[in-house]
C-alpha cells in the first residue's frame, strides 16, 4: 500500500472548513463559509483567504464543487464533501500505521464496535 503524507493532512484552517462542511446538511458557498465561521471559531485568517483554503481541500480531493448558486449578480461555486468524516479519520490511521501493524488495529477495533 503506497502512502501519501501530506494528502490526509489538513491545517487548523482547513479542519474548520471541513468540519462545517460535514456539520452541514447542505452544500455551501465561501461567503456562507465565512459569515458562518468568523464570528464563531475564532479563526485566524482572513475572510479573502476562504478562497486559497478552499483550492488545497479541492487538490487533496477532500472536497469537490456541486454547482453554482446565483448570488447577487454574480453566480458562487457550492462545495461538498468528497469524504466523510469517519472516512477521513480512517485515512488518517491507514496513512499513519506501518502496513504490518494494520491488521493488528482492525482486530481491536471490531473487538471495540462488535
Amino acid at each position: 500500500m503506497k502512502k501519501q503524507n501530506s494528502l490526509y493532512r489538513m491545517t487548523t484552517s482547513e479542519m474548520q472548513i471541513m468540519t462545517y462542511l460535514w456539520n452541514s446538511k447542505e452544500p455551501a458557498i465561501a461567503s456562507q463559509i465565512v459569515s458562518d465561521l468568523i464570528p464563531t471559531q475564532n479563526c485566524t485568517w482572513k475572510p479573502r483567504s476562504v478562497f486559497t483554503i478552499l483550492k488545497s481541500l479541492s487538490e487533496k480531493d477532500l472536497i469537490h464543487d456541486v454547482g453554482y448558486v446565483r448570488t447577487g449578480k454574480t453566480y458562487s461555486r457550492k462545495f461538498a464533501p468528497k469524504v466523510s468524516r469517519a472516512e477521513y479519520l480512517a485515512m488518517q490511521v491507514m496513512n499513519e500505521l506501518p502496513d504490518q501493524e494494520l491488521p493488528e488495529f482492525l482486530e481491536f477495533f471490531q473487538g471495540k464496535v462488535g
